[in-house]
Formats: structure tokens, C-alpha cells, sequence
């Protein structure tokens, strides 16, 4: 200890610390010093000793008389001294450790000998007042031990203060500096990683252009070789184009000499044939008409014995002998004019059929068989051929399905046309024709031929429908439909003429059964298949003949606006007309003895005969059926079931003729039956 005060090791760590949270969560080290509880004692020599924790000496005197005296003031320095230094918010640190300590010394030294001095002082007084000198010495001693003491209290507190202030700067600049190590190190690290990063990222960047420099020039290279092949395919196919054109043109000319060559050999052949085809037609004729005369006498023996029937009877009942001598007049009348046939008319029957043939034939070779050999047409003509063949056997009895329908089959053949048909300016049958346009219909000819056969020999009301859309087209201005349409009907039912034809000698048999609509291979169709199969084909002709044309006409956006112009569209084999014509020759020889002739005879009256009186009147209607049950029938009497010119064999299409005839001749009914499906539902 010097001058009273310890002496303190700067590195000292036997101080008490204590760690103090601040509201921001940052520790750091504050000093905790120990101070003396405050304690006041009274000396008997009346002098008031006061330890507070500010370390100040303060001292009284029971008079008073020295309140004012050196260490009341050196008391009172100390005390400002200490409060300034409490009003610190911490520890200075930037002050000099040893200045400090020389400033604490001076100030030491300064208060003792203050001290010494004040206490001889008060000492000479009080001994001149009433001590002896020992009681002097020993509150002198007590005093200077006192404020000894109290000088190292302070001095020690200060200095520990000081010391804890050291220590704490200490403490935070050692954790600034770890801090800023620290930061330094995870800078460092971060500056590290990112420059890794960028290294990695670099490298990465280096290693996706070099593939994608090498995935281009792959590519390049392919393109180029691909270039290559195919530059040098296309000279491949350039030159072999060149070389099969040539080769083509060459074939050409001499198909072309060839077709000339054997066209000039045909017409000296047909010139050659003409003239034997001619002698034989005379001779033909010659025995046609030989064979109507005997058939026309053959029908006079049967009218000669009918009428003599017919007389003995009329005898017997002397009342209705007037009416029966009438009755068996105009039945001789009706039988002569019906059953005689003109060999011209035949001759005229013979080169209609045959003139629809070579339409047919025309149609075959320059459309049918030249689509054929186009790959290219073929293929583009295939969904159209498609649709026409589902819209039709989609076709119901509605008047929404039918019109919608003919639309869809107007819009496919009007996308073979440069421009689009009208009633005014129809496109008839003509080889100046598109070929697409011509096998489209063809086609629909050919569908609804196919649909006659499958349905329509069940359910003769379904020709109604396709009937519709015939003339729907017809009205739309596809003319060339009438012809191209008919000569398949030839083709399929030489009865829509009607005419049978005979069979030639230069014809084989399949030959003469197609000509006469039958299945090519023999013996798969027999005589009850084919005549219902004529029949169905024959149902669909007559309802295109008798289908209500004004009501289509209004379903129709560009309508005919003349006669003429219906007249020009729907030709006169599609029109009732013909019905009237075809049921005049059917009763002439030889068409009634066919075994055919019962059942088409049959189907005519139930599809057109209302249609007949509407369009001719009821008296000629009478008095054609009237001659189909005399002469073809034999007459009311059915007791002889064989009589009549009508095929004998087929009873059944006999009975079912006569069920139609009688109720219309003898039971009053105004007429056969009407059908409800001549009309669609709306």
C-alpha cells in the first residue's frame, strides 16, 4: 500500500463482474463494486465520521466551528468529484491509464497533507481549550486513521472502477475484434463462394454453348446431307420422270396408230356387220310379225270362245240381255285394241332398249373405267362416294331428312362443277361434262338401285323417300341425271321400258341374264327372287314418276319459274305420263304371257293407279283395268283360274292383280288406295 491505497495489477482478474442484458439483446460487461453500508459514528471528541457510498469525508464539530475549515472544502471536492463522475454513462476508455494513476497520487498527496496541516491545526486549539496532549494525540490518530481510511476507500474504488471500466473496453474490443474476424471470415467465405459460383457457372455456361455448338453443327451437317440425298433423289426422279415420259409418249403414238389402225378395221367391220345385222333384222322381224300373227290368232279363238260364253248366257236370262250384248261389245272392243300388237312397236321398244344400253356403255367406258385408271381422281372422289352412300340409306320420310339430305348430295356433285347448276340454266347429259361430275352420279344411280333391291322388296314405302330426292335433285338443275339414271334402270330391269329382250346367237348365257337384269352366275336366283327383285326396282321408277312435285318445288330456295323450264329438268320418262304408256304396252304381246308380267302389272296399280285417275280421269282408268281383268285375268269369273293372257304360272301375283281390280270395277270404290308415304311428315 502507498500513501493508503493498494496497489492494483492492471491485468487483475479477481474482480466481479456482472453480465447485464440490454433491451437490444447485447450482453456486456458492467463492474459491480462492493460498497460499505452507509454508517454515521460520534467520537467522544464530538467529531461526526460519515462512510457513504460516494467515498467523501465530511467532518463536524460539536460547536460548529469549523465548517468551514480546509477539509470541509477538501470533503466537498471530493464529493463533486465522485457525483461526476457517478453521472458517467460508463467507463472512459480512451483515456490514459497512467495519467490517471499520476493524477490519483497528486490528488492523494494533496489531501494528506491538507489534512495534516487542518488537524495540527484544530489540534493546537483544542488542546488550548481543554485537552492534554494524549487525548490530542489520539483524535489526531483517530482522525488521520479516519481519513486515511476513507482515502483508501476511495482510491480504491476508483481504481477499481477504473479497472472494471479497462477490463469491460478490454472485453468489447476483444469482441469487436472476433466479431470483425468473424465477419471477415464469412466474407471471405462468401466472396469464396461466389466466386466459385461464378467459376462453376462460367463452366457451365462454357459447356452448354460447346454442346450446343456441337448439337448445331450436327444438325447442319444432317440438313445438309439430308439437302444432299434429297437434291440427288429429285435428279433420280427428274430423269426417271423424263425417261417414263418419254417412254409414255412413245407408248401413246403407238396406241394411237394402233387405235387408228383398228378403228379403220372396225368401221369396215361394222360396215361389214351392218349389212348382215341388217338382213337379219328384216328376217327377225319377218318372224316377230309371223308370231304376233299367231298369237293375235290365238287371242281371237280365246275372245271368239269368251264371247260365246258370254252369249249363251245372255240367252238364259232374257232380262239383262240388252246389258250383256253392251257389255260383251265393248270387252271384244278392249281386247282388240289392247291385245293387238303392231310389229313397230316392238321395233320401236327394241331401239330405245338398246339406245339406253349405249348410253350405259358410254357412261362405263368414258367415265367409270377412266376413274378408274386415275389413282388420283379415284382417291379424291372416294369420301364423296362414301357420303352419298351412308346419306342414303339414311334417308327417312321427313320433309327436314329429305331436303337435308338432297343438299348434301347437291353440294358434293357441285364441287365437281365450275359453276353451280339452276333451273334456269340445268347441266344436261353431255360428254363436255366433268368426269368426276358424271361418276358422282353414277354413283347415286348406282345406290339407289343397290337400296331398291335390299329394302324396298319388304317395305315398298321406302321408295317414296329416294323418289323425293331424285326429283330434288332433277329441280336443282342435275339434269344429266335423267339419262345416266335411267340407263342403269335399263341396265338392272329391262321392264321400266318395258320391253324382254330375246336372247341373240351370238350371246352367251351370262351375257343374255345380265341383259335382262338377272345375277350373272346361274342358279343363284330363282324365278320368285328375280320377279320380286324387277318389282322393287320397278316400285322405285314409279314413285319418281307419280312423287308430288309442286310440294318439293316450294321446299327449294331457286325454284322454276315456267312450265318449260319442268318440262326442260324432269324428262318424259320420269313423268306419269309414262306410267300411263308402260301399262298400255305391258297388255301386248309377248310381255303379258312372261312369268314376270302378273307381279309388275300388280305393283303399277298399287304405286300409280290414284295417281293414273287423278292425272287421265276415272272413265280410262276403268277401262284399263277393266281390260287387265278380262283379257289378262279372263274375265270376273275366277271359277277357271287359268284363263287370261297373264303368265298362268305365277297364281300368286294373279290373285293379288285381281284383289286390286275388283273392289275398283265391281264394288264401287272410287279408286285403289292412296298411300300416306307419297307425302312427308313435316
Amino acid at each position: 500500500m502507498r500513501f493508503g491505497v493498494a496497489q492494483s495489477n492492471e491485468e487483475d482478474d479477481d474482480l466481479a463482474y456482472e453480465v447485464q442484458d440490454s433491451p437490444s439483446h447485447n450482453r456486456r460487461l458492467a463492474p459491480t463494486i462492493r460498497r460499505p453500508k452507509q454508517k454515521r459514528t460520534n467520537s467522544r471528541y464530538g467529531v461526526d465520521l460519515d462512510y457513504s457510498s460516494s467515498s467523501s469525508v465530511s467532518f463536524s464539530s460539536s460547536n460548529g466551528s469549523d465548517s468551514s475549515s480546509g477539509y470541509g472544502s477538501l470533503a466537498e471536492e471530493e464529493n463533486n468529484a465522485s457525483r461526476r463522475k457517478t453521472k458517467r454513462k460508463g467507463p472512459t476508455p480512451g483515456r490514459d491509464r497512467k495519467g490517471r494513476r499520476q493524477e490519483l497520487s497528486s490528488r492523494l498527496s494533496a489531501l494528506r497533507e491538507h489534512a495534516t496541516s487542518a488537524t495540527a491545526s484544530r489540534g493546537e486549539k483544542g488542546i488550548e481549550a481543554s485537552l492534554d496532549e494524549w487525548d490530542r494525540w489520539e483524535m489526531i490518530s483517530q482522525q488521520q486513521a479516519r481519513l486515511a481510511a476513507q482515502k483508501q476507500s476511495a482510491s480504491f474504488n476508483l481504481a477499481l472502477h477504473d479497472l472494471a471500466a479497462d477490463n469491460f473496453d478490454r472485453t468489447r474490443r476483444r469482441q469487436d475484434t472476433s466479431v470483425e474476424k468473424e465477419m471477415d471470415q464469412v466474407m471471405g467465405l462468401l466472396k469464396g463462394l461466389e466466386i466459385k459460383r461464378m467459376e462453376e457457372e462460367k463452366k457451365q455456361v462454357q459447356e452448354f454453348d460447346k454442346r450446343n455448338k456441337a448439337l448445331w453443327d450436327t444438325i447442319e451437317q444432317t440438313i445438309k446431307a439430308a439437302e444432299a440425298a434429297q437434291a440427288k433423289i429429285q435428279a433420280e426422279r427428274e430423269a426417271a420422270e423424263r425417261k417414263e415420259r418419254e417412254i409414255r409418249e412413245e407408248k401413246e403414238r403407238k396406241q394411237r396408230q394402233a387405235q387408228e389402225e383398228a378403228e379403220r378395221k372396225r368401221r369396215e367391220a361394222e360396215a361389214t356387220a351392218a349389212a348382215i345385222e341388217a338382213a337379219k333384222r328384216k328376217e327377225k322381224e319377218k318372224a316377230e310379225m309371223e308370231a304376233a300373227a299367231t298369237v293375235e290368232e290365238k287371242r281371237q279363238a280365246a275372245v271368239k270362245a269368251a264371247e260365246e260364253r258370254k252369249h249363251k248366257q245372255q240367252l238364259e236370262t232374257e232380262a239383262a240381255a240388252a246389258n250383256t250384248q253392251a257389255e260383251v261389245q265393248a270387252k271384244t272392243d278392249a281386247s282388240a285394241s289392247s291385245a293387238s300388237v303392231p310389229a313397230s312397236e316392238l321395233v320401236m321398244k327394241r331401239v330405245e332398249w338398246q339406245k339406253w344400253r349405249e348410253v350405259m356403255g358410254t357412261v362405263k367406258a368414258q367415265v367409270i373405267e377412266k376413274v378408274k385408271q386415275d389413282d388420283g381422281v379415284r382417291r379424291g372422289l372416294r369420301r364423296s362416294k362414301n357420303t352419298i352412300t351412308m346419306r342414303l340409306g339414311q334417308v327417312v320420310n321427313t320433309r327436314e331428312s329429305i331436303v337435308k339430305i338432297t343438299e348434301d348430295l347437291d353440294q358434293h356433285l357441285c364441287s365437281q362443277l365450275p359453276t353451280r347448276p339452276t333451273p334456269a340454266a340445268p347441266f344436261a347429259f353431255s360428254s363436255q361434262l366433268p368426269i368426276p361430275y358424271l361418276y358422282l352420279l353414277s354413283h347415286i344411280s348406282k345406290s339407289l338401285i343397290k337400296q331398291a333391291e335390299s329394302e324396298i322388296s319388304a317395305k315398298p314405302e321406302a321408295a317414296y323417300p329416294l323418289a323425293k330426292v331424285v326429283i330434288g335433285l332433277l329441280l336443282r338443275g342435275h339434269q344429266a341425271l335423267n339419262d345416266i339414271l335411267f340407263a342403269r334402270l335399263v341396265k338392272k330391269c329391262c321392264w321400266v321400258i318395258p320391253y324382254f329382250p330375246p336372247k341373240q346367237p351370238e350371246q352367251t348365257d351370262a351375257e343374255y341374264r345380265k341383259s335382262i337384269g338377272q345375277k350373272d352366275v346361274a342358279g343363284t336366283e330363282d324365278s320368285v327372287q328375280y320377279n320380286q327383285r324387277m318389282a322393287a326396282i320397278l316400285t322405285v321408277y314409279l314413285a319418281i314418276c307419280s312423287a308430288d312435285i309442286p310440294t318439293i318445288v316450294e321446299s327449294l330456295n331457286d325454284k322454276p319459274t315456267a312450265i318449260t323450264q319442268l318440262e326442260q329438268l324432269i324428262a318424259p320418262e320420269f313423268r306419269i305420263t309414262a306410267c300411263w304408256s308402260w301399262l298400255a304396252m305391258m297388255g301386248k304381246a309377248p310381255l303379258p304371257n312372261l312369268d314376270p308380267a302378273p307381279k309388275l302389272v300388280s305393283t303399277a296399280f298399287e304405286m300409280v293407279g290414284q295417281d293414273m285417275i287423278r292425272a287421265f280421269g276415272m272413265e280410262q282408268m276403268r277401262k284399263m283395268a277393266q281390260a287387265y281383268m278380262d283379257d289378262g285375268l279372263g274375265g270376273k269369273d275366277d271359277s277357271v283360274p287359268s284363263q287370261g293372257v297373264l303368265a298362268n304360272r305365277n297364281v300368286a301375283a294373279r290373285a293379288q292383280l285381281r284383289l286390286l281390280l275388283e273392289p275398283f270395277l265391281y264394288e264401287g270404290v272410287g279408286g285403289f288406295e292412296e298411300k300416306p308415304a307419297k307425302e312427308w311428315d313435316i
